[in-house]
């Protein structure tokens, strides 16, 4: 919680009006995805994930309740610019199109694309070349990085759009798909 303080007092001044209205409400609202393992990810109705934690222990700290405000990774921008939530949470890339119209807090995590297949099927796809091959489908979930990533990078393969990014895996597991491009935390999970 004390570095999530540190972290919030080096953003941007726009955000220090946003800071004294949430603390006059009293109510933090966090939106997030929730489909985005170890950041946010609903399981039996419940959100777990770093970024809840975090979200929590800042509230705890400023003596905020938390409302967690679900979104969309093709609705996160809309939903900010319409005031649903305060912050936005669950493992938010920075984009020039968020960063037009959000702060940000400096990075906790970075990383980059990787591509997940089945076992035994990586020597297939050793590069983006082999990915971008008719025939080769790759799976994606909407709105987000991983979509503009599959979308600038293949235009010879399939493009597969699955809705619901926590069953996303099993698309590859059931031979429906044959690749998916996401961030490398989340292919060291599922691996």
């Amino acid at each position: 919680a004390a570095e999530l303080l540190k972290t919030m007092s080096e953003l941007r001044p726009v955000v220090v009006p946003a800071l004294a209205r949430i603390r006059a409400s009293g109510v933090l609202r966090v939106g997030l995805p929730g489909d985005y393992a170890p950041f946010a990810v609903e399981r039996d109705g419940v959100l777990i994930g770093a970024d809840v934690q975090l979200a929590l222990a800042f509230a705890a700290q400023e003596r905020l309740q938390v409302r967690f405000v679900r979104t969309s990774w093709a609705q996160l921008l809309r939903d900010f610019e319409a005031n649903r939530f305060d912050i936005a949470a669950g493992g938010i890339s920075i984009t020039p199109e968020r960063a037009a119209i959000a702060a940000f807090s400096p990075s906790y995590r970075t990383g980059g694309k990787t591509p997940l297949v089945r076992c035994g099927e990586e020597t297939r796809f050793d590069t983006l070349a082999e990915i971008d091959r008719p025939h080769v489908r790759v799976v994606t979930n909407p709105g987000g990085t991983n979509e503009r990533f599959v979308r600038e990078h293949f235009q010879q393969a399939e493009i597969l759009v699955h809705p619901d990014n926590r069953t996303i895996f099993e698309e590859l597991v059931m031979r429906r798909a044959d690749v998916m491009i996401t961030d490398d935390i989340e292919a060291e999970l599922q691996a």
